[in-house]
């Protein structure tokens, strides 16, 4: 069997075809390896300075609860341990009614407001806060 003139050059055209194809493949590959770094050079930036900030720096969910307090923070609060103030899971707080979550968030809310117009004081090691 032999192959015609015209059958040679489809497939030479669909090699070459394939080949640049392979090409755009690897050079796509490649900025994603290249953006997937950056991203993650990025996040760890942000995670060092939110760990070394002084300041409070919390992340609460849409309900207001706690997910996430930063060591300055803890240390502005002199919270040794915030575990207990955390968000123990979605699953429990959905089992409590809505109006009990809300009156906890203006709680916790306006004890923050009470702390943050309280200025600096004396912590209970001697320090400013």
């Amino acid at each position: 069997m032999t192959v015609s003139e015209h059958d040679q050059e489809r497939l030479q055209a669909l090699e070459s075809e394939l080949s640049n194809t392979k090409a755009e493949l690897a050079r796509v590959a490649r900025e994603q390896a290249l953006a997937a770094e950056s991203l993650r050079a990025s996040e760890e930036l942000k995670s060092r300075l939110i760990a070394c900030s002084r300041d409070c720096i919390k992340i609460l969910d849409l309900e207001g609860r706690l997910l996430f307090m930063n060591e300055g923070g803890m240390q502005v609060l002199e919270i040794c341990d915030i575990s207990p103030f955390l968000d123990p899971g979605r699953a429990q707080n959905a089992k409590r009614p809505r109006r009990q979550c809300e009156r906890h968030r203006t709680e916790a809310s306006a004890a923050l407001s009470v702390i943050s117009k309280q200025g600096p004081r004396d912590s209970r090691d001697g320090g400013m806060l």
